[in-house]
C-alpha cells in the first residue's frame, strides 16, 4: 500500500507503477488506453473516496478490505475495474481426485456490489451424496460482506462422485461442480498356486535412418502396469465377486499388487504410521511407482485404501490421513495399490459352490 496526498492507494499483483499524481489523484500508465486513476483510500477513521477508471466516485464509511485471494485471481489478469459490481463465487469445480480419507473445501461468496446488498435465496442440490456444504439460506450479504462455506467430501460415497450444488443469488445462478472417484475393492485371496503376475508396457515411438539404424524414445515417462490374477472363491465370496466386478465394469478399482505382500505390526484405528514386521526396500513398485496402498483382511471380508505421504523408512510409511477402523494384524495384509480397471474376467467352475476367477486389471491413467 502507497500514500499519495494523505491518501492510502491500494497496489494489485501485476500493477504497473504509478507514474505521476494529477490533481491529488494517483494515476497509472494503462498503455494505449492512457492514464487511468487508481482506486483511493482514506484514512479508515474517515470517509473512503474511489475513483474508478468509469469515472465515477462515490463516497463509503468504511475502507474496502478485499477478501484474501480475489485480487491475486482477478486484478492481475483481467485488471480490477473487472473486481467490482457483481458477486464473486469462488471456486466453481472441486475435483477431489482419488477419495481415500475425508476432504475439506472452502467455498467463497463475496458481494462486491458497490452500492447493494444482495441475497442468497435458494441453493439446489444435485447428485450430492457423499458431499455436505454448510451454506444458510435465505441470508443477505451487506456491501462488500463475504460469507464462507465448508464444503466436506466424505470418505463413504457413491464410487463416481459428480455433485452439483447451485446456489441463486439475486436472480443469478451460480455452480459449484464435484468431481472425484471412491476406489472400489474385492477381499479374496488370490489361488497363491497360480502366482499373480504383472506386466510393465511401455510406450515408445521408434525411427529408422537411411543406414537402417534403429532408434527409440519413450512416450511416456513410466510404465502401464497390468495385474493377472486368478481368485478361488467359494459361496459367499463367489456372489461377492461377482456383484462387485458387475457393478465395477466402468469404474475404477483399487488393485492390489498381490507380489509385494506386507505385513504391519499394528493397525489401530486413527494411526497414521505403519509399520512392518519387515523391510520393504526390494518391494519395486512399493518404492517407485506408489501413491496408495490397500489393507486387507481376507478373513473377515474388511478393506481400506489410504494415501501414502512418504515413505519413510525401509520398514515404515507415513499415510496422510490416520486409519478409520482397526485391522486385526492376524489376518490382514497391506499391499501396495494401483488404481484400475477391469479388463477381462473369465469364470472357471470347479464345483456345485467353487470356482476360478481369472482377471485382467490395466492400470488406469487420466489421459486415457
Amino acid at each position: 500500500m502507497a500514500s499519495y496526498c494523505g491518501l492510502k492507494v491500494h497496489t494489485f499483483p501485476g500493477q504497473p507503477e504509478i507514474k505521476k499524481d494529477l490533481g491529488g489523484l494517483p494515476m497509472r500508465s494503462r498503455g494505449d488506453r492512457g492514464q487511468q486513476p487508481l482506486m483511493v483510500e482514506e484514512a479508515a477513521d474517515t470517509h473512503a473516496r474511489n475513483v474508478f477508471p468509469c469515472g465515477k466516485r462515490f463516497v463509503r464509511e468504511t475502507p474496502v478490505l478485499i477478501p484474501q485471494g480475489y485480487c491475486s485471481n482477478s486484478c492481475a489478469n483481467i485488471g480490477d475495474e473487472y473486481l467490482y459490481g457483481r458477486v464473486w463465487f469462488w471456486p466453481n469445480e472441486v475435483n477431489a481426485g482419488f477419495i481415500t480419507s475425508e476432504q475439506t473445501h472452502y467455498v467463497n461468496v463475496w458481494n462486491a456490489h458497490v452500492d447493494k446488498s444482495v441475497t442468497i435465496s435458494a441453493v439446489s442440490e444435485t447428485n450430492t451424496d457423499g458431499t455436505t456444504l454448510n451454506y444458510t439460506v435465505p441470508f443477505t450479504l451487506g456491501i462488500y460482506q463475504e460469507t464462507i462455506w465448508t464444503l466436506t467430501i466424505e470418505q463413504e460415497g457413491p464410487s463416481t462422485q459428480n455433485a452439483y450444488y447451485r446456489p441463486t443469488i439475486d436472480g443469478t445462478q451460480y455452480e459449484l461442480h464435484i468431481i472425484g472417484s471412491r476406489l472400489l475393492w474385492v477381499t479374496p485371496e488370490p489361488d497363491w498356486a497360480k502366482t499373480p503376475r504383472i506386466r510393465y508396457e511401455f510406450q515408445t515411438a521408434k525411427s529408422m535412418n537411411k543406414y537402417y539404424v534403429e532408434q527409440r524414445r519413450p512416450l511416456v515417462v513410466e510404465p502401464r502396469r497390468k495385474i493377472i490374477v486368478t481368485f478361488m472363491v467359494t459361496e459367499v465370496e463367489a456372489q461377492e465377486v461377482f456383484n462387485t466386478f458387475s457393478y465395477a465394469h466402468d469404474k475404477i478399482l483399487a488393485v492390489p499388487i498381490y507380489n509385494e505382500k506386507m505385513f504391519a505390526t499394528s493397525l489401530d484405528a486413527g494411526l497414521t504410521r505403519i509399520v512392518f514386521t519387515e523391510s520393504h526396500e526390494y518391494n519395486w513398485n512399493f518404492n517407485n511407482l506408489c501413491q496408495h496402498i490397500i489393507i486387507l483382511d481376507h478373513y473377515n471380508r474388511m478393506a481400506t485404501v489410504e494415501e501414502i505421504d512418504n515413505i519413510d523408512t525401509t520398514t515404515s510409511v507415513e499415510l496422510t490421513a490416520g486409519l478409520g477402523q482397526t485391522f486385526d494384524v492376524n489376518y490382514t495384509t497391506v499391499y501396495p495399490s494401483i488404481p484400475g480397471v477391469l479388463r477381462s474376467m473369465k469364470w472357471q467352475e470347479h464345483t456345485e459352490d467353487k470356482f476360478n476367477v481369472n482377471c485382467e486389471f490395466q492400470e488406469f491413467w487420466l489421459s486415457g
